[in-house]
C-alpha cells in the first residue's frame, strides 16, 4: 500500500447498497450544532438545581454529545492533515479553536465574572484581588489546559458553584488528539501505511480504556498527578480515532438505513454488555450512524457556510450560570432551557462572525509553512468550511 486511496476498489452497490459520504454535501455543521445544544440541555438539569443529569451506561447526554463531537472531529481533522503540510495543519487547527477560546477567557473576566461578583457583594470592590484573580484566570488557562474554574471566588450561591465554564476541559484533550494524529503522520512509515496504522491505534486506545485500572497504576508510577489527564484522554481518544478510521476507510464504506440500523443495534449491545469501555469500542459504529444521518438530513442553507456550534459549546455554560445568578431558573426547567439557548445564540454568532471566521480567513490567505515534512500527504484531503 503506497498511502494513496484513490486506486482502492469501491464495493459494488449491488453487494452493499448505500452511498459514500460526500465531504462537500452533508449536514455535519447541523449535527455539531445539535450536539452543542444537547450539552446545554444536559447541563441545565443540575446547573438550575432541578436534578442530577440523567445518564445511560454511566454517561450523561452531554458526554454522549462530546463523543459525537470527537468522532466528527477525528474524521475532519484526519482529512485536514492529509491535505496540508504539518505546519499549515497546526496553524489551521490553532486558528479554529484558540482565538475563540482566548476571547472566551477575556469575556469571562470582563463581563460575566464582574456581574457575578457584584451580585454576590453589592459592589466590585475586591474583584481584582480576591481568590483567583482575573489576570490569573486568563494567564493560567492560556494554554488550553483549564487550571482555574472560578474568578474571584465566583460564581457563588448557585447549585454548581466555583466554575464559570465547565465544558472548556474538553478543548485541551481535543487539541491533544490533533497533535497525536498530526505528528503520527509526519512519520514516513505511518504516512504510507496509515490505513493500517490509524485503525491499529484505535484498537490500542480501546484496549487501554478496557484495562484502565492497570494502565492508570502504571502511569501513576511514572508521572504522579498525571493519572487523571490520562484517564480522560483514554475515554476520549478512541472516539477521535474512530472518526479517523472512518476517514481512512471512506472509499470502502457505503452509508444506508439498514447499515445504520445494524450499527445501532450492535452499539446498544456493546454499550450495555461492556460497561466502562463499551462506548469506546463501538465508536466506529456510532460514527457510521452519525455520518449516515449527515448524508440524509437536510442542511439549512445558512449553516452550509456558517458554523456557530463551537460558540454555542464554549458560551452555553457561562450563560446558564449567569441566568441562575439572576434567578431565571426559578421559572422552571423548560423556560430556563429556552432562555439558555436564546441568550447563547447571539454570543455564538458574534464569536463566529467577529473572531473565528476572520482568523480562519486570515490563515487561509497566509498559510503557515513550518518544517519538518512540509508537504501534503498523498491521500486527497477533505476541504470543508469551518472544519
Amino acid at each position: 500500500m503506497n498511502g494513496s486511496t484513490k486506486h482502492l476498489p469501491a464495493l459494488p452497490p449491488s453487494i452493499y447498497p448505500g452511498v459514500q459520504f460526500d465531504s462537500h454535501r452533508n449536514s455535519l455543521n447541523l449535527l455539531r450544532l445539535i450536539f452543542a445544544v444537547t450539552v446545554i440541555a444536559s447541563h441545565a438539569t443540575y446547573l438550575g438545581g432541578y436534578m442530577t443529569e440523567p445518564t445511560w451506561a454511566g454517561l450523561t447526554p452531554g458526554r454522549w454529545a462530546v463523543i459525537g463531537f470527537f468522532i466528527i472531529s477525528g474524521y475532519l481533522i484526519t482529512g485536514s492533515r492529509n491535505s496540508r503540510p504539518f505546519g499549515s495543519f497546526v496553524g489551521h487547527r490553532l486558528a479554529r479553536i484558540y482565538p475563540g477560546f482566548l476571547v472566551n477567557l477575556f469575556v469571562t473576566v470582563a463581563a460575566f465574572a464582574p456581574l457575578g461578583f457584584y451580585l454576590a457583594h453589592g459592589s466590585l470592590n475586591g474583584y481584582l484581588t480576591t481568590g483567583t484573580q482575573p489576570a490569573q484566570y486568563v494567564l493560567d488557562n492560556l494554554f488550553l489546559k483549564m487550571r482555574h474554574w472560578d474568578v474571584a471566588a465566583t460564581p457563588a450561591g448557585v447549585p454548581y458553584a466555583g466554575s464559570w465554564n465547565g465544558p472548556l476541559w474538553t478543548i485541551f484533550f481535543e487539541f491533544c488528539c490533533y497533535v497525536i494524529v498530526g505528528l503520527l503522520l509526519c512519520l514516513p512509515a505511518a504516512r504510507r501505511r496509515q490505513q493500517v496504522v490509524i485503525p491499529a491505534l484505535f484498537v490500542l486506545a480501546v484496549v487501554l480504556q478496557w484495562q484502565a485500572g492497570p494502565t492508570l497504576a502504571w502511569v501513576k508510577g511514572l508521572w504522579p498527578g498525571g493519572a487523571n489527564d490520562v484517564s480522560l484522554m483514554m475515554q476520549l481518544l478512541p472516539s477521535f480515532l474512530a472518526g479517523a478510521t472512518l476517514y481512512q476507510l471512506r472509499q470502502h464504506i457505503r452509508y444506508s438505513l439498514p447499515g445504520a440500523a445494524i450499527c445501532a443495534g450492535a452499539s446498544v449491545l456493546g454499550i450495555v454488555a461492556l460497561p466502562g469501555w463499551g462506548p469506546q469500542l463501538v465508536s466506529p459504529l456510532l460514527g457510521y450512524i452519525i455520518f449516515w444521518v449527515a448524508t440524509v438530513l437536510p442542511m439549512p442553507k445558512l449553516l452550509r457556510t456558517q458554523d456557530i456550534s463551537y460558540g454555542m459549546y464554549i458560551y452555553g455554560f457561562l450563560v446558564q450560570q449567569t441566568l441562575v445568578l439572576l434567578g431565571v431558573n426559578h421559572a422552571g426547567l423548560p423556560l430556563f432551557l429556552v432562555a439558555s439557548i436564546a441568550f447563547t445564540v447571539p454570543l455564538a454568532i458574534t464569536s463566529w462572525v467577529a473572531v473565528e471566521r476572520p482568523v480562519l480567513s486570515l490563515v487561509g490567505k497566509h498559510p503557515i509553512a513550518w518544517r519538518p515534512n512540509n508537504r501534503p500527504l498523498p491521500i486527497p484531503g477533505l476541504v470543508k468550511a469551518g472544519s
